[in-house]
């Protein structure tokens, strides 16, 4: 066998020992987020990002918080209606 057999055989080698540590960490992270389904702790994550929990608001902070008007998010662009006093007649 020759250096260059030698070079690509640990090549493959090194490829398949990275597709298997692939393979394992999505396998790990498909396990961590079963685990958070069934324990709740996804919910618990999303109330948290959404400033409900324990400790971090009132109820009437919530209510304020989902009442208030909507505002655009970012990379929106914000579009302007034309009022109808100022609109022309093609016609």
């Amino acid at each position: 066998m020759g250096a260059g057999n030698k070079l690509g055989s640990a090549a493959d080698s090194l490829a398949r020992i990275r597709e298997r540590q692939a393979i394992r960490g999505e396998r790990i992270k498909a396990a961590g987020e079963l685990e958070d389904r069934r324990t709740g702790a996804d919910l618990d994550e999303k109330l948290r990002l959404a400033g409900i929990g324990p400790g971090q608001s009132s109820a009437d902070d919530v209510l304020a918080r989902l009442t208030a008007p909507k505002t655009p998010e970012l990379g929106q662009t914000l579009q302007i209606e034309q009022r109808e006093d100022s609109k022309t007649s093609d016609s």
